[in-house]
């Protein structure tokens, strides 16, 4: 969808009460304030849901046992001199978007387990962004299944020509989201309380989208590397 649609939806709704639409319309020197409120939701919501997922291929290395899965780790960064693991490629580049590790796989497209100390071929979760292999073999790889985060958009940006990438039933508790930064930012009784108003409005929507398995379709996954070979 359009920001403009967002824009317009808080400017006759949510921000109808606000300083950014009282007006009835968000005036073009409020663009770079209302952006970074939608940038922030955006992250939001795809921290709640697995909005767009991606695939890392991890070269294991024998003398390497933690896998950060940073951008200076893969080899289309020619810029950095740390060991590159991350295999990826100038035209298919890793764009450091890691929100969550969903899942991990191995060469012949097995799931491989995921902290889990009973199983030997366990790997395990040393940080939201960092695998630890226990017994790393070099010439193996695993292949990381991550939710990841939008492109954010630029406070230059046109509403009118801007498209947000997110499905029109996420529509509303992204206003939510937006409308209480916005409010919180008053530094007022009334903006609190607002502020807090809206933020529930938020939870109870994302609530409600995952009890009714809303996007269960909504999954991009950008990275079909395992998919094409015909693995799950």
């Amino acid at each position: 969808m359009l920001l403009s649609r967002i824009f317009d939806q808080l400017a006759t709704g949510e921000l109808a009460q606000h300083k950014y639409g009282k007006s009835g319309t968000i005036e073009s020197a409020d663009y770079p304030a209302l952006i970074r409120h939608t940038n922030m939701a955006l992250t939001e919501l795809h921290k709640r849901f697995p909005l767009k997922t991606k695939e890392l291929k991890i070269a294991q290395f024998s003398g390497i046992n933690l896998y950060r899965l940073d951008i200076k780790h893969a080899i289309s960064n020619t810029g950095s001199n740390e060991t590159k693991y991350i295999v990826d490629s100038e035209d298919d580049p890793f764009l450091d978007d890691l929100i969550k590790i969903d899942a991990v796989y191995d060469d012949h497209g097995e799931p491989v387990p995921l902290n889990d100390e009973a199983l030997d071929r366990s790997v395990f979760m040393a940080g939201y962004d960092t695998i630890q292999i226990p017994f790393s073999v070099d010439g193996l790889n695993i292949y990381v299944i991550y939710r990841a985060k939008h492109a954010d958009i630029s406070t230059a940006s046109l509403p009118g020509e801007t498209e947000v990438d997110i499905p029109s039933t996420l529509l509303e508790p992204l206003l939510s989201y937006i409308a209480a930064r916005c409010y919180s930012t008053l530094n007022s009784q009334l903006g609190n309380t607002t502020s807090s108003f809206y933020f529930s409005k938020f939870n109870l929507y994302c609530g409600k989208i995952t009890e009714d398995n809303v996007l269960n379709e909504a999954r991009s996954m950008t990275n079909n590397k395992l998919h094409y070979k015909g693995f799950p």
